[in-house]
C-alpha cells in the first residue's frame, strides 16, 4: 500500500515539475495565458493531490520519499503538448491501477485520493488533446490567438 503511494507521488511531482518547467518554456515564447495554465494553475492542482498523498503516507507513519521521473524540453509547442498529454496520460493509466489495487485491499479513503487525481488529470488530458486538434486544423502560423482562446 505504501510503495503505491509512493508511486503515486513520484507520478504526480513528475507531471508538476514538468508543468512548471513547461509554463515557464511557453511563457517565455510569448504564450502568456497558455504558459499560465501549465504554471501555475495546472501544478497548483497537480500538487495538491501529491501532498493529499503525502498525508496518507505519513498516515500510515511510513516515510514519504518518492523519486521523481526523469524531465524534458521540447523543440516546439505541439512537440511539448503531445509530450505532456503522453505522460498524463500514462499517469492516470498508472494511477487508475493503483486505485484498483488500494480498493482490492480495502482501503479506507485512498481510492478517494487517487479518483479526485485521477479526475483532474482527465480534465488536464481532454484541455491538451483539444489544442492539439486546434493545432492540427489549422496553419503553422495561425495556432498562437487560437491556443490563448481556447
Amino acid at each position: 500500500m505504501v510503495s503505491d503511494l509512493q508511486l503515486a507521488c513520484g507520478l504526480l511531482a513528475t507531471i508538476a515539475e514538468q508543468y512548471r518547467l513547461d509554463g515557464y518554456l511557453i511563457r517565455n515564447l510569448g504564450l502568456k495565458d497558455l504558459g499560465c495554465k501549465f504554471y501555475p494553475h495546472w501544478h497548483r492542482a497537480i500538487e495538491s493531490h501529491l501532498n493529499g498523498f503525502i498525508k496518507q503516507i505519513l498516515n500510515f507513519g511510513a516515510d514519504p520519499t518518492y523519486k521523481i521521473g526523469s524531465l524534458a524540453i521540447a523543440a516546439d509547442i505541439r512537440a511539448l503538448l503531445t509530450r505532456e498529454c503522453g505522460t498524463a496520460t500514462d499517469a492516470f493509466n498508472s494511477l487508475c491501477g493503483l486505485r484498483t489495487n488500494s480498493w482490492n485491499i480495502r482501503a479506507d479513503s485512498v481510492p478517494d485520493q487517487y479518483e479526485h487525481a485521477i479526475q483532474e488529470l482527465q480534465h488536464q488530458i481532454n484541455k491538451m488533446e483539444r489544442w492539439l486538434r486546434i493545432i492540427a486544423g489549422i496553419g503553422p502560423n495561425d495556432f498562437v490567438g487560437a491556443l490563448v482562446e481556447a
